[in-house]
């Protein structure tokens, strides 16, 4: 799914709200900005890892889409996000399944991807910096949240009185 609109449109919102009344409301949601995270990073909070690989290199970290069913990833279109992690994203999308860092066996997923922007994905894909079949995979539903009009400030002045009693 493919949620857009400016910032500030409630975007990570609706996704919490789909995900709170979909088959997958018992388990977790997890919301991921990866704009604002590391490669490294990301891939461990997306995957895991095994033991011996860093962050924590004393345990093993299941990843966060395990058992968490339900994620949001903010800024895929985010120079951060390389088409590296695109083609994992990918993989995790059609599989349904995630290899930890430094792991080599397949961990089998239950995930919905909310892909929430405010960039027009199709002309990232035409300028090459979004993955097509990604794209295609994510767009099974697309959403639109228009931006809200500003406020309109009311004055003392500007009120009616109507429900004032008057008396001639």
């Amino acid at each position: 799914m493919i949620v857009t609109g400016e910032s500030g449109t409630g975007k990570e919102l609706l996704a919490r709200y789909l995900h709170l009344h979909s088959r997958r409301a018992e388990g977790p949601f997890l919301g991921v900005n990866c704009g604002a995270l590391t490669d490294e990073l990301l891939t461990n909070e997306l995957f895991g890892h095994d033991k011996g690989h860093s962050p924590a290199p004393t345990r093993t970290r299941p990843a966060s889409s395990r058992p968490p069913v339900a994620g949001r990833c903010s800024s895929m279109r985010s120079p951060r996000c390389h088409r590296a992690m695109q083609v994992r994203l990918l993989r995790v999308i059609q599989e349904r399944e995630v290899l930890r860092v430094g792991g080599t066996r397949a961990i089998p997923v239950d995930v919905r991807f909310v892909a929430a922007t405010n960039r027009d994905l199709q002309v990232a894909v035409k300028e090459g910096t979004f993955r097509q079949d990604l794209y295609f995979r994510l767009n099974v539903v697309n959403l639109h949240l228009p931006r809200s009009p500003p406020a309109v400030a009311t004055s003392p002045s500007s009120r009616t009185t109507s429900s004032r009693s008057t008396r001639p």
